[in-house]
């Protein structure tokens, strides 16, 4: 007979684990691309030249300026999205250690990590069931797991959990 506490600790751990050390690669290279990318401060902003005296040079040169303040532009746009994807990877790897510390917690009989447990898979069970209704087909199939784990898991921490 298979210990299903044991079971649902260590799919809280191994989920916790995984989505810490992914996040946590994400929001390393994520904050150092934001670095790399960032505009240096001392940048010369170049005189426009006139078309009249210097003709087509002078028309390439000053479509060359605008071309690079439109790329600094676009450069800083990056850097921005770069900087939003770290944080939110920031945020993504600490909901993994809370994960791995409710698996962990959960082995441990702590009355803390199933209560913390029993609430996200509450809110698991409450975002996937609207999507039985919107999917169809192999979709479906594939939409259920979400929400029979959750049902798994809340049956494991009610009845199953008593010593």
């Amino acid at each position: 007979m298979p210990n299903h506490r044991v079971i649902v600790a260590t799919g809280f751990r191994v989920i916790g684990l995984a989505t810490a050390l992914a996040s946590s690669l994400l929001a390393i290279t994520m904050g150092i691309a934001a670095c790399m990318a960032a505009p240096s401060a001392g940048q010369h902003r170049p005189d426009y030249l006139s078309v009249t005296q210097y003709g087509l040079v002078g028309l390439l040169a000053n479509a060359a300026s605008g071309a690079g303040e439109i790329m600094s532009l676009l450069n800083g746009v990056a850097v921005a999205i770069f900087g939003l994807i770290a944080v939110l990877a920031l945020i993504a790897a600490s909901f993994g250690v809370l994960l791995y510390a409710v698996g962990r917690g959960l082995r441990a009989s702590a009355p803390w990590a199933r209560f913390i447990a029993a609430a996200i898979m509450v809110v698991l069970l409450l975002n996937s069931l609207p999507a039985l209704y919107v999917l169809q087909g192999g979709a479906r199939l594939a939409g259920a797991v979400a929400p029979i784990l959750s049902l798994y898991v809340l049956w494991v921490l009610s009845a199953r959990y008593a010593d």
